[in-house]
């Protein structure tokens, strides 16, 4: 199982990182592997303060993916509580994009992303009536 963070700052950017094994399709979501009796909101937490060194608050899950039905990733929207700290050496970059500025990623991660600005803008307008 693998976790992903649709991680949205205060103006609704999306955090993406640019991955050293991932040489096709580099940009993509900060993540990673779930671990054996680990459950997947703790392995997101995880996987950011060893990836970027960074906090979060973890929100509803966007998006499930079933691949061949042998390995299911979720992902979830997030929110920071503190900077990007370090890079791993797993990546080479963080970005924070706008919608109109993503870099070619998995479709599962853009639907993801997509997501994830649909519940925000939603949110807000709800907020303004």
């Amino acid at each position: 199982m693998g976790v992903v963070g649709v991680v949205l700052d205060d103006r609704n950017r999306v955090l993406l990182v640019e991955h050293v094994f991932h040489p096709y399709l580099p940009w993509g979501l900060p993540g990673g592997w779930v671990e054996r009796h680990e459950d997947p909101v703790s392995a997101l937490r995880r996987e950011l303060d060893e990836e970027l060194g960074m906090t979060v608050e973890i929100g509803p899950i966007l998006a499930v993916q079933n691949e061949h039905g042998s390995h299911v990733d979720l992902a979830y929207l997030c929110r920071p509580t503190s900077p990007v700290n370090r890079l791993s050496f797993e990546l080479l970059d963080h970005d924070w994009f706008d919608a109109g500025q993503l870099p070619r990623t998995h479709a599962f991660h853009r639907l993801a992303i997509h997501r994830a600005w649909e519940l925000t803008v939603s949110k807000l307008q709800t907020n303004e009536q």
